[in-house]
């Protein structure tokens, strides 16, 4: 878990999902912890996807994470609750109607 802060913003940890090839294996890790492990590559992403929308699910952010041999991971964009991506986007504006007097 890694937790980050923006300007004039709280802390909120962002849970990191992180596939990567070990052994011949890919896995799947949280943490230190070992959540999975796959035989291919896409069966590996799609239960970090799993994973990573369960976090959002209870209302925290996610990302998923593919480690690579010279340890500089590829982020995938962070997952966030709908409730949080509400409160960043831009305000709709609805179509104009003309009233008649």
């Amino acid at each position: 878990m890694l937790i980050r802060s923006n300007r004039g913003r709280s802390a909120v940890p962002i849970q990191d999902f992180v596939v990567r090839l070990q052994n011949g294996l890919w896995v799947i890790r949280h943490g230190e912890q070992l959540l999975s492990g796959h035989p291919t590559y896409l069966q590996a992403l799609e239960a970090a996807e799993i994973l990573a929308h369960a976090a959002v699910d209870r209302g925290e952010r996610a990302r998923i994470l593919l480690g690579r041999l010279d340890n500089r991971p590829i982020e995938f964009p962070i997952i966030e609750p709908p409730n949080a991506a509400k409160e960043k986007a831009p305000p709709e504006r609805g179509h104009e109607v003309a009233v008649p007097e």
